[in-house]
C-alpha cells in the first residue's frame, strides 16, 4: 500500500500539544508509515521557525517549513515559553529563511505527484488565503483549482461540536481566525473531518516520557510536566488512521458553519454533507495510550 502524504499546519503558538503532534508524525514518518512532507506555521512570532527547526533537528528530520507573512492578532496574550527555550538549541532555519505560507503550499502541492492530506491544528488563515491565490511561478492554477487537484482531505482540530452552537479557540481566537474559519467552511472543496475541543479535553498524553526526552523538557517548560490535553495529537492520530471507526469514534456527517463575527460554530446533520465531527466511543485512557505508544 502506498504511503499517504501529509502536511501539518500548526499555530505553534503558546500550547505544547502542537509539539506532541509533531513528534507523533515524525515517528510515523521515520517508521515509514507516512510521508511527512512539511510543516506550515500559521502565526508568526520572533522565534517560530527557529524553535520548530530545533525540534526537527532533535528528531533528525529535515523538513521544509512555511510561515505566515505577518503576525495575527490574538484576543489573549500568553508567554511563548517553549519557543524561547527551544530557540537556543541547534537549528537550521529562521523565519526569514522560509517561504510565506501561501507560496509554501502552492510549491508543495504543485510539485507533489500524489494527493496530499492536510492536518490543521491551528488557525485556518493560510489555507483560506491559499484558496484565493492566483497563478504564479509554482503553478498555472488558481489556489482553488490546485487544492481540488492535489488535496485529498483536510483533518482539522477546530470547533466544539457537543453544543450547537459551540465555541472553540481555533475559530474564535481573533478576527483573522473567525473570518478564515467561516470562509473555509463555506468554500474548502475537499471533505473536512473535525476533531472538536470536547474530544481532546480530558485525554492527557505525554505523561510517560523520560525526563531526558527533549519533548518532555519542552512540556515542562510549558508548565505541563505531567502531560497535556491531547487535541492536536489526537487529530494527527485520527488523520493517520484515516477511518473514524478504526480510530475509536462515531462520525457525524453534515455541514459546518462558523460565524465570522464571534467565531461560534454550528452544524446541520446530513449523511451526504462535506464535513464531519467525531464522538469518542471509548474512555480517555484508550486514546492517551494510543498516543503515548507512538511518542
Amino acid at each position: 500500500m502506498e504511503k499517504r502524504t501529509f502536511i501539518l499546519d500548526t499555530d505553534w503558538w503558546t500550547d505544547c500539544d502542537d509539539i506532541v503532534a509533531v513528534r507523533l508524525l515524525c515517528n510515523l514518518h521515520k517508521a515509514e508509515k507516512i510521508n511527512f512532507k512539511g510543516i506550515c506555521i500559521n502565526t508568526r512570532m520572533e522565534h517560530s521557525v527557529s524553535s520548530l527547526s530545533a525540534f526537527l533537528v532533535n528528531e533528525d528530520l529535515d523538513l521544509p517549513i512555511g510561515i505566515s507573512k505577518a503576525p495575527i492578532t490574538p484576543d489573549m496574550d500568553e508567554p511563548l515559553k517553549y519557543q524561547y527555550f527551544m530557540k537556543d538549541f541547534p537549528h537550521k532555519l529562521q523565519n526569514d529563511d522560509c517561504l510565506d505560507g501561501v507560496s509554501f503550499y502552492r510549491k508543495m502541492l504543485a510539485e507533489s505527484e500524489t494527493q496530499i492530506e492536510i492536518i490543521e491544528i491551528g488557525f485556518q488563515n493560510i489555507l483560506a488565503d491559499l484558496l484565493d491565490s492566483q497563478p504564479d511561478q509554482y503553478s498555472p492554477l488558481t489556489g482553488m483549482e490546485l487544492v481540488k487537484q492535489k488535496v485529498k482531505k483536510l483533518w482539522a482540530m477546530a470547533g466544539k461540536w457537543d453544543e450547537n452552537p459551540g465555541r472553540e479557540y481555533n475559530f474564535y481566537c481573533c478576527a483573522e481566525s473567525k473570518k478564515a474559519g467561516a470562509y473555509m467552511c463555506d468554500n474548502w472543496p475537499t471533505p473536512i473531518a473535525f476533531l472538536g475541543f470536547e474530544v481532546g479535553w480530558e485525554v492527557i498524553s505525554g505523561s510517560k516520557l523520560e525526563p531526558s526526552d527533549f519533548l518532555k523538557k519542552c512540556m515542562v517548560v510549558h508548565g505541563s510536566p505531567n502531560g497535556r490535553h491531547s487535541w492536536d495529537p489526537m487529530t494527527a492520530l485520527y488523520a493517520y488512521i484515516g477511518d473514524a471507526e478504526k480510530a475509536g469514534y462515531k462520525e457525524v456527517f453534515g455541514k459546518a458553519t462558523v460565524n465570522p463575527t464571534d467565531g461560534s460554530n454550528t452544524f446541520v446533520e446530513d449523511q451526504n454533507g462535506p464535513h464531519s465531527y467525531v464522538i469518542p466511543l471509548f474512555d480517555k485512557a484508550y486514546y492517551a495510550n494510543q498516543i503515548d505508544d507512538l511518542l
